[in-house]
């Protein structure tokens, strides 16, 4: 199933839905003559696919369609889309084509740098390396393809060469297979919406790319004379609009029930959990202390010490926090030129931990009654938080390099 319709196995497993369509669109007649349309409850019991069989003299481009529910943004569904399509018939005109991707009412798209998009084409080419006097070999060549959000507001395109040979190190001749071309894009659903693939094949006279505008899905693609438009059949995407349940948690330091002290390493890192209704948030932490009924404070510069952390993990994935941090006092700071550091960490999916944000570097507030506060949307959840301190060379009997934390604002989402 994985590997018939190409599925990302890590991010299907990780998505809570997996859309899958098929079908095969008649060159030139714009008619399907095959669908496959599939929902999956989990990534791994998606039903088995049907073979194609049919075959048309004219030929046909095959869309593969893939929707993965990644996560949440603004409380509503965000789904990866790719299309895939695959070229059954060898055009006689090799100007430049189109692959268009677009959705229909109750979504938009969405752009966020921590999710790029990107397409390929890859072609099967026949490849010498130092001339025709060498033996032959089949490599599978690709050129990556850049999105176009010139109509973002319906979808986004991508342009290639259709039967062009594809940049390569080596001397290509000729292209012995079928030429594939993917691309992806991200939507946001506010409710049940649609996303339909579009191929477009350019064949007008002197016109070697088209100049391409399109509406969303239900509205007709005319660009002229000379081109051929083939529609993929809509496939439909849930929303789930109001079934989308936000709890929104506010802790206050002295929620937390810390001591009022700071332990050392010798005496054990310290462990408690939170209980808020059915979310549970269990503690670690080592020289971190609930201070003068003020704030939960993290002490790394004292000898015999130099780490401070706390280390929060939920039962439920968050999509969004936020947190209040500053200095205790001026007299406080750390220094990244002396070796020290102080970062926010979050932990994914895949168990792994990856820095948020360099408190040093963002710099921060050295008035612990002027807080400066910090927050992240996180689209696929986050299984906890760490607040990271160090102070490389420790240089007091006291308590210092403290790091105020107050009060964090934790959304879980979920679909009831």
């Amino acid at each position: 199933m994985f590997e018939q319709f190409g599925l990302k196995t890590d991010e299907a497993l990780r998505s809570s839905d997996v859309f899958i369509q098929q079908e095969n669109v008649l060159c030139e007649y714009g008619h399907s003559i095959f669908e496959k349309n599939e929902q999956k409850a989990t990534a791994s019991n998606v039903g088995d696919g049907k073979r194609d069989e049919n075959v048309h003299e004219e030929g046909f481009i095959k869309f593969t369609t893939i929707a993965y529910a990644i996560g949440f943004f603004d409380d509503h569904l965000v789904y990866h889309v790719e299309v895939k399509t695959e070229e059954q018939k060898k055009f006689s005109v090799t100007k430049k084509d189109n692959l268009i991707i677009r959705h229909g009412n109750n979504s938009i798209t969405f752009t966020n740098n921590g999710y790029p998009t990107g397409g390929t084409r890859h072609t099967p080419c026949t490849l010498y390396f130092n001339g025709e006097e060498d033996e032959p070999v089949v490599r599978d060549l690709h050129d990556v393809l850049t999105p176009n959000y010139s109509c973002a507001d319906a979808g986004v395109y991508y342009t290639f060469d259709i039967n062009g040979l594809p940049s390569a190190n080596g001397y290509v001749t000729s292209v012995v297979g079928k030429t594939t071309v993917t691309g992806d894009y991200y939507i946001v659903a506010t409710d049940t919406t649609e996303i339909q693939p579009v191929y477009v094949h350019n064949y007008k006279p002197f016109v070697d790319s088209l100049s391409v505008s399109f509406k969303g899905v239900g509205f007709a693609i005319d660009l002229g004379n000379g081109v051929d438009v083939m529609e993929g059949r809509p496939m439909v995407l849930n929303g789930f609009a109001r079934r989308i349940k936000r709890q929104t948690y506010r802790v206050n330091s002295a929620d937390w029930g810390f001591d009022p002290r700071y332990y050392f390493k010798n005496e054990g890192v310290k462990n408690s959990t939170l209980i808020l209704d059915d979310f549970a948030i269990d503690t670690e932490r080592l020289r971190c202390g609930y201070i003068e009924e003020q704030y939960v404070n993290l002490s790394p510069n004292r000898y015999d010490a130099g780490d401070a952390y706390l280390e929060l993990r939920w039962n439920k994935p968050v999509y969004e926090f936020g947190v209040y941090l500053s200095y205790w006092s001026p007299s406080d700071q750390l220094f990244s030129t002396k070796g020290d550091y102080a970062y926010l960490q979050y932990l994914d999916g895949n168990g792994e931990w990856t820095k948020w944000i360099d408190i040093l570097e963002r710099g921060l507030s050295t008035d612990r009654m002027k807080q400066d506060y910090f927050e992240r949307d996180f689209i696929e959840g986050i299984c906890g938080i760490k607040f990271v301190t160090h102070k490389e060379t420790p240089n007091t009997n006291r308590n210092k390099g403290r790091i105020s934390i107050g009060q964090m604002k934790i959304a879980t989402l979920e679909i009831d």
